[in-house]
């Protein structure tokens, strides 16, 4: 199986090559050239009326195709695209049929990788090894098949005088396949050497748990190398299933690119995949599902290698699927290409002051929802700085002055050098035709280039606002069992949480803690004990029913509650600030009025300007949570002198860190005989 790997390009030592290089982002294919930058390249406009993508119409205005590309549907269905190009005399011929990944179940994951191994295999016209050997020496081809998650490729390049015969023989692998025992067995070999590669490698690991995480129970369409305990349980009549399933003219497109006079080419076609009969198309091939549920709050995971011999981060983000936001998937390619460049905000805060090795951005498109993968190794003297800095930059790159209009103009002309670089060698490129085709998107059909130089910087904004700012990810480590104690990995992931499952709700005009908030507030503290430099700000909410006034005073104390909650459980009050935000947003429903009743936690660094609730413009989202209060459940009264230092300590924790309050708060409380906090606060 030919796995294509994104080319991280940036190793520090021989380990780092050798765990990054393996890591896969979902078959994501990278390449950087130096050459002049020219006019954008188009790519095909093939059959794009044959397409109905409704949402997809704002992307309709294309260039008219190159005049060296030709197109045709024969009767059975199967598309044609054919390429001249006379600058060797050599022919591309690609097979490409919609499947991979994402077509299987979880009893077949895997199948379609099999299928791979056992295309260039002996079939009905050639049954035997020595016939089917000797006939590839007589034509003279090299020959490749790609299995992607949306797509499969066969392809053959020959000398332009064996066009015909090449096209017979691959047109013989795609129809006629016999999967003898003998094959499959050595075939299955030759797998279970890449899943033993794939196991000793612990970055696979790594990636294998991320997916996992991040698409669930649909990870294994995700995955196109696949499941080893299923793969070694099939059997012929398995992959003759699949052949009949995938294999139909109304599921392909033939693609041929090279030293080719069309109107031969076009008679010699329909000579040789005319008769080939049009079957009946998988819905799922032809309008797939992919209903995964994604975290709705960030995790973090580590996994442990004694082979690692630095930290590896990686995070995960979900993208766009390109069927429903195609504007915001070529935003995305621009984006990627931005932060690959070492002269961005990105790499120069990241890698010139020396919180990390390398931090590489990979996001690629893709029919069915495509992750937004960072993966990131720290300078492991600074691991905090360093993930706190990422974390930073990711979340501030829609900023206006993160990016130039001069450096947005540069990545499209990277973009363009690539697709220009890749149309030099037709065996490539033609695969390269076949996955767009197999997305099947007008954008990729029509104009690659031609698109992505309509993204703005407005566009690349929006989509870091959509997909990566404060957005639920998934960020996992590979380190070893002495590196995780070194660096506290546990502790700083502890830091990283979503503060979402913090949430407190209220009744109707209730200010003070109830049974539910109080174990609420409990997991906060302790949360706070074992990440003893995190600092947070407690805001109060109240609904939009009722006079301003009140309400502003309802919020107020609501946040005041688990700011002296906090307190007594031995929290400093020199790490919250806690405010009054007043009103939510006018909503309609009881339900919506109650997630607005409540107090919410946000990160905070002390200095930071705190805003008022009448200047609070938008309000932060949360997760709707439907439990109720329960009001029965009495609040011990706070001694009067405490309450009133309390007071001082939340509006002087807003201004500055009021550490002698602190200290004076604590003092009272372990001084007040009898009272059933005393044990609770830290002396």
């Amino acid at each position: 199986m030919r796995t294509i790997f994104r080319n991280l390009t940036h190793p520090i030592i021989f380990y780092m090559k050798k765990f990054l290089l393996s890591l896969t982002f979902c078959g994501f294919s990278s390449l950087v050239v130096t050459a002049q930058i020219g006019d954008p390249v188009k790519t095909i406009q093939a059959i794009a009326d044959t397409i109905k993508m409704d949402s997809l119409a704002g992307l309709a205005e294309v260039p008219e195709l190159p005049k060296n590309y030709y197109t045709k549907t024969l009767s059975n269905g199967l598309e044609v695209i054919v390429i001249e190009d006379k600058s060797v005399p050599l022919v591309s011929i690609n097979i490409t049929l919609r499947n991979g990944a994402f077509a299987e179940t979880p009893q077949t994951s895997g199948i379609t990788h099999l299928y791979e191994h056992l295309f260039f295999k002996p079939n009905t016209e050639f049954p035997t090894s020595e016939q089917f050997s000797a006939k590839m020496k007589e034509i003279g081809f090299y020959h490749t098949g790609i299995t992607n998650n949306e797509s499969v490729c066969y392809s053959l390049t020959v000398n332009k005088n064996r066009t015909f015969d090449a096209m017979n023989f691959l047109n013989t692998c795609v129809r006629y396949p016999l999967f003898t025992d003998d094959d499959m067995r050595k075939e299955l070999g030759v797998v279970e050497e890449e899943f033993m590669k794939n196991k000793m490698n612990p970055a696979s690991t790594l990636m294998d748990e991320l997916n996992n995480r991040l698409w669930g129970a649909m990870a294994y369409k995700k995955n196109t190398l696949g499941n080893w305990d299923v793969i070694k349980s099939l059997n012929s009549e398995n992959l003759k299933a699949l052949h009949g399933k995938v294999f139909n003219p109304n599921n392909t497109i033939l693609i041929i690119a090279g030293d080719v006079k069309r109107n031969d080419l076009f008679n010699d076609i329909q000579t040789i995949f005319g008769e080939w009969a049009e079957g009946v198309v998988d819905q799922e091939l032809s309008n797939p599902t992919f209903s995964y549920s994604p975290v709705t709050q960030s995790q973090q995971f580590i996994t442990l290698s004694d082979l690692a011999k630095f930290p590896i981060f990686l995070t995960g983000f979900y993208g766009p699927d390109i069927r429903n936001d195609l504007k915001g998937s070529f935003a995305g390619e621009v984006l990627t290409m931005l932060l690959s460049n070492r002269n961005s905000r990105f790499q120069k805060n990241l890698l010139e002051n020396g919180l990390a090795y390398q931090a590489d951005f990979k996001y690629e498109s893709s029919k069915l929802t495509s992750p937004i993968m960072i993966s990131f190794v720290p300078n492991p003297a600074t691991v905090e700085k360093a993930l706190a800095g990422l974390i930073d930059e990711l979340n501030n790159m829609d900023a206006d002055d993160y990016f130039s209009e001069e450096q947005i103009q540069w990545a499209k002309d990277m973009l363009d050098i690539q697709e220009s670089y890749s149309r030099e060698m037709n065996s490539s490129f033609v695969s390269k035709l076949g996955n767009r085709w197999a997305m099947g998107s007008i954008g990729y059909l029509t104009d690659y280039i031609y698109n992505l130089r309509k993204v703005t910087k407005a566009d690349i904004q929006e989509f870091v606002r959509k997909y990566i700012k404060n957005k639920p990810n998934i960020m996992g480590a590979l380190v070893s069992e002495k590196m995780k104690g070194e660096i506290g990995l546990e502790n700083f992931f502890a830091s990283r949480k979503n503060l979402d499952e913090f949430m407190l709700f209220f009744k109707p005009y209730q200010m003070e803690l109830d049974s539910i908030s109080l174990a609420t507030v409990d997991k906060i503290s302790k949360w706070m004990t074992i990440n003893p430099k995190q600092k947070i700000k407690l805001n109060g909410w109240a609904d939009f029913t009722g006079p301003e006034k009140l309400n502003i005073k309802l919020s107020t104390q609501r946040g005041r509650s688990v700011f002296k909650r906090l307190i007594t459980l031995g929290v400093d009050s020199m790490r919250m600030a806690s405010i009054g935000r007043g009103e939510g947003p006018t909503v309609t429903t009881q339900e919506e009025k109650a997630h607005w009743r409540r107090v919410d936690l946000e990160y905070w660094k002390p200095g930071e300007e705190m805003a008022s609730p009448s200047s609070q413009a938008t309000a932060p989202s949360g997760t709707m949570n439907p439990s109720t209060p329960d009001l029965a459940v009495p609040t011990q009264p706070m001694p009067e002198k405490v309450d009133s230092l309390l007071d001082k300590a939340i509006k002087k924790s807003t201004e500055e860190p009021a550490k002698e309050l602190n200290q004076e708060i604590k003092k009272t409380l372990n001084q007040m005989d009898g009272d059933s906090l005393k044990n609770k606060i830290p002396k």
